[in-house]
């Protein structure tokens, strides 16, 4: 067997077991609940789990995401799920290296590099935001791809389609396509004569472009068949304007140095283009946005590196001498040092993550400690219960008779009341600040379930009758107040 052929053939067994990995994203609970009513023929259109804000109407287009999750956690478990996870990247490395022109070394060690910078998004395991970023790879390869020609943007409506179902960051597609347009025009306008500016369409016939707009304009309208039609969209706009970065981790900065590379990436980029004398149009102004949504939020970091991945190989990097010496010896050494970890680390890996891959190990999440035996002491109980923002996916899950106070889904919604976000109402409620007490007994709160020792703890714990509170359960994660009625 030729050592290309190998090295191709241990590189995606690598990426497999390299994300092979415990099941630790917070919003499980709620996809997987929407997953089921979705299949019992009740979809997520309505707000079904929470008694804050009962009545908010959120257009969220998870839907083939949630049915996914379902069917495959309820046939194999967590373990499916991290087997899942580890195909998707799997195929998504599969199509970026079948379609680069890239020498394979460089290629490979750039993925594995743009791995390591993201495993901040990565390392959560399965979620539909992941979803996106295949998309966008396959979306893009489809693009730039000459080989595919006419297949390539005849596949952009059905992958549209299917995107729209599946996760919010679906308008990256019509963006990106429009943008395709503009250039793809633009380099039949614009002339120089220091560079040759690179166009995916060779031909720019009468037919052909108006092939492009035909197809642009039927892949942006399939996007709205979906269950909430133009609404997700509005969400998309929405979503935008609220200050995320201001309330979750993952929508915060990512690391100075995460930033560093990234800038750096992006000027060697320009600089390349100088180097080859050629204008990548499309790519520059797409690597420009990636690179401002990496920058603002550490969970569009990997749509940055790997878009950037996809673009490079357009340009030539290494002399010609140089790039054979370094497909020659990165070559062997790639092969050395994958057949190194499949043999003497992946099986550990593998184990450990099995092992991990069980309901008690979710439950006692290295991030985020869930209540599982709090719950045991709600369960059967149809209460509102106001919570740990954290626990609310794990609750929806857990405790179908109940409704909660909050989940991973609301930051970004609006408490139209006081036009606040209801992630910030809730962290108010949780620091007992000014009207706490009043928010929650308004609400018809029975029950409070919280984290010892947290502001809101050590109120009720100083002063429960004050506040009409009683403990009736605590332990080393969670507390338990019942509403005292009158």
């Amino acid at each position: 067997m030729k050592a290309s052929r190998v090295l191709f053939i241990l590189f995606l067994i690598s990426v497999f077991v390299i994300f092979f990995i415990p099941q630790t994203d917070v919003d499980f609970g709620w996809h997987y609940k929407c997953g089921q009513m979705l299949l019992s023929g009740n979809p997520c259109i309505e707000n079904n789990f929470t008694y804050y804000l009962a009545d908010y109407k959120w257009a969220n287009p998870t839907f083939l995401y949630d049915g996914l999750l379902y069917i495959t956690y309820n046939f194999s478990g967590f373990v499916g799920t991290s087997i899942l996870f580890s195909a998707l990247i799997t195929f998504f490395a599969y199509v970026l290296y079948k379609s680069t022109k890239l020498n394979k070394t460089v290629f490979v060690l750039f993925f594995l590099a743009s791995t390591y910078f993201s495993w901040n998004v990565f390392g959560f395991g399965l979620r539909s935001q992941i979803l996106t970023l295949i998309f966008v790879g396959i979306f893009l390869t489809l693009i730039t791809t000459r080989k595919l020609k006419t297949l390539g943007l005849l596949l952009v409506p059905l992958l549209f389609l299917t995107w729209a179902n599946t996760h919010a960051g679906f308008f990256l597609g019509p963006l990106f396509l429009i943008i395709f347009v503009f250039t793809e025009l633009a380099s039949g306008i614009i002339s120089t004569n220091k560079f040759k500016i690179v166009s995916y369409c060779n031909n720019k016939s009468f037919k052909q472009v108006a092939f492009l707009l035909f197809t642009t304009v039927v892949s942006i309208f399939i996007t709205f068949i979906n269950p909430f039609g133009y609404k997700i969209y509005l969400e998309v706009i929405h979503h935008s304007q609220t200050h995320l970065n201001m309330l979750i981790a993952e929508w915060t900065s990512p690391r100075p140095v995460v930033m560093l590379v990234m800038i750096v990436l992006f000027l060697l980029f320009l600089f390349l283009q100088v180097f080859n004398k050629k204008l990548l149009l499309f790519g520059s102004l797409i690597l420009t946005f990636t690179l401002y949504l990496g920058l603002i939020a550490n969970r569009n970091v990997p749509l940055f590196l790997f878009s950037y991945l996809i673009f490079l190989d357009g340009l030539k990097i290494l002399p010609a001498k140089i790039d054979r010496l370094v497909s020659s010896y990165g070559r062997k050494f790639l092969i050395i040092a994958f057949s190194f970890l499949l043999i003497c680390v992946a099986p550990f890996l593998i184990i450990n993550t099995i092992k991990n891959s069980t309901y008690t190990s979710y439950c006692n999440n290295s991030d985020v400690k869930y209540p599982c035996k709090a719950i045991k002491f709600l369960q059967g109980k149809n209460v509102n219960i106001y919570n740990r923002y954290e626990w609310g996916g794990y609750l929806i899950w857990k405790l179908p008779q109940s409704k909660i106070y909050i989940d991973g889904r609301m930051p970004a919604w609006i408490d139209t009341e006081n036009g606040k976000s209801p992630y910030k109402v809730w962290l108010d409620i949780y620091q007992t600040k000014n009207g706490w007490n009043e928010k929650l007994d308004k609400l018809k709160t029975d029950y409070l379930l919280i984290s010892p020792y947290t502001f809101i703890d050590l109120e009720l714990k100083k002063n429960p009758e004050k506040y009409k509170y009683k403990e009736v359960y605590r332990d080393k994660i969670s507390v338990i107040y019942v509403r005292i009625k009158d």
